[in-house]
């Protein structure tokens, strides 16, 4: 079910990228809409607990997206997204290692 939830928000985050020529509309879309998800997450590292789950690939993918569309807005008003992607990134040495 929640992976169906992502999706449609999913959705309603990109379509607008491609329809509407403001940012300042699809940052406040993001910024309505990514509310019931850090509510859903309550004390949780991720979507679903506290350990990676499918689900929340996608959403992370979407947090970078969504990141980028408000300028920055996005995991300043929500920190925890940022953080989430903060334990699922490789730190930099294991980026050198496997060169």
């Amino acid at each position: 079910m929640l992976v169906s939830q992502v999706s449609d928000f999913k959705g309603a985050v990109t379509m607008p990228c491609y329809t509407l020529s403001d940012r300042g509309a699809i940052t406040n879309t993001i910024m309505t809409k990514v509310q019931p998800f850090i509510k859903f997450m309550g004390n949780n590292r991720f979507l679903t607990g506290n350990d990676v789950r499918y689900v929340d690939f996608t959403m992370f993918e979407l947090c970078e997206m969504m990141e980028w569309i408000s300028e920055g807005k996005l995991f300043k008003q929500y920190p925890k997204l940022q953080i989430c992607l903060l334990y699922t990134s490789p730190s930099p040495r294991d980026r050198t290692r496997s060169r």
